[in-house]
């Protein structure tokens, strides 16, 4: 079976899962496949993928969704903003930032929230990988517009971004009838996924 999810749950939730999966159903293989949120719907869509949790959610295909995704402000705890409970993403637009590529949809939502905001950010670093981009921020070399780390990360801090910033999480099927190790799985993460995606997220709160 092939199966996909994105980076930003990578390293506790999705493995803890998956893990749980395979000790019911230990003759069910799996071939495991990384990506942005766009990248999994592309490889669902055509095909190449039997499920995967995306963020955000699709609209033409078969979707549960599981919960969503709290996005905010990171900062070194260095950084002048450190001791900030809450900020408004305006107060931001003369800080250098490091984000995602803009084909990921994190960017994307980014660069619409700032010019909201009446601004353009000014990204300094563009990067694909997530633990790689939380070490820049917390080397103090720009800040970042994230969701939560699923480990304690060291030197980094979370401020509060003011307003709705949340996104979709979802677990997608193809538009064809699922094997039944397909629907296993699937009936797998739709009753436990939230419980260990909120257990991830504690570590920044």
């Amino acid at each position: 079976m092939r199966f996909g999810f994105p980076f930003t749950l990578g390293p506790v939730s999705i493995p803890s899962l998956l893990a749980d999966f395979h000790a019911g159903a230990p003759g069910i293989r799996l071939h495991l496949v990384q990506a942005h949120g766009t990248a999994l719907v592309d490889m669902v869509r055509d095909g190449r993928l039997d499920l995967a949790v995306t963020i955000p959610a699709p609209d033409d295909l078969p979707t549960i969704i599981l919960g969503f995704q709290r996005i905010d402000v990171y900062v070194s705890a260095r950084h002048r903003l450190a001791g900030r409970a809450e900020i408004e993403l305006a107060e931001l637009a003369d800080e250098a930032f490091i984000a995602n590529p803009p084909t990921y949809h994190l960017r994307r939502v980014f660069d619409s929230w700032c010019a909201a905001a009446g601004f353009t950010p000014h990204v300094g670093v563009e990067i694909t990988e997530f633990d790689t981009l939380r070490a820049l921020v917390a080397q103090n070399l720009g800040i970042a517009v994230l969701p939560a780390p699923e480990l304690p990360y060291p030197g980094l801090t979370r401020v509060a971004l003011t307003g709705d910033r949340d996104r979709s999480i979802g677990l997608v099927a193809g538009n064809h009838r699922p094997t039944p190790a397909v629907q296993r799985l699937r009936d797998h993460i739709a009753a436990h996924a939230m419980s260990y995606l909120d257990r991830a997220g504690q570590h920044d709160r």
